[in-house]
């Protein structure tokens, strides 16, 4: 008696789990939602700053060296593997976004403190930084239900 053997039906071109189209369009749709839910950490936690403190707050702004300086957050969490999604967990790559989150929010805010006119307050930027933790892994759960539900995780 021979025993075959039969490859598993989730193995697709013999890379694992899961063939490497659906491996890119995962860290593209990742890394896009990072992005836009960093940028919309760095505006809501200017607003929300302003409706909390009253006052004129139409000094503060987000210039565009920030803005940009702040899509400098995806590329930390890629070269640490933050976006190896297949491979760990999202509770397993949560300390690797705490850790680089705060590195460069912190590289961002002294550079903006050194080439501002106008500074951002302290409490405008423990908003931003709040949101900046918590927005991207929002984003990632809403995207990775709805990419399960098409079958593309």
């Amino acid at each position: 008696m021979a025993l075959a053997y039969n490859k598993p039906a989730s193995m697709v071109n013999g890379l694992g789990l899961y063939d490497l189209p659906n491996r890119t369009l995962t860290l593209a749709v990742i890394a896009l939602v990072d992005i836009v839910a960093i940028q919309t950490a760095l505006y809501l936690g200017l607003d929300l700053y302003r409706a909390i403190a009253g006052g004129d707050g139409g000094m503060l702004q987000v210039d565009l060296h920030l803005s940009l300086a702040v899509l400098a957050l995806p590329v930390g969490f890629y070269l640490l593997g933050v976006y190896r999604a297949y491979e760990q967990l999202p509770i397993e790559r949560f300390p690797l976004r705490i850790k680089v989150t705060c590195v460069l929010f912190a590289v961002l805010v002294g550079s903006h403190y050194a080439a501002a006119d106008q500074p951002w307050p302290l409490g405008a930027i423990g908003l931003t930084f709040a949101l900046a933790l918590m927005l991207p892994l929002v984003g990632e759960s809403i995207v990775q239900s709805v990419l399960i539900r098409r079958g593309l995780w």
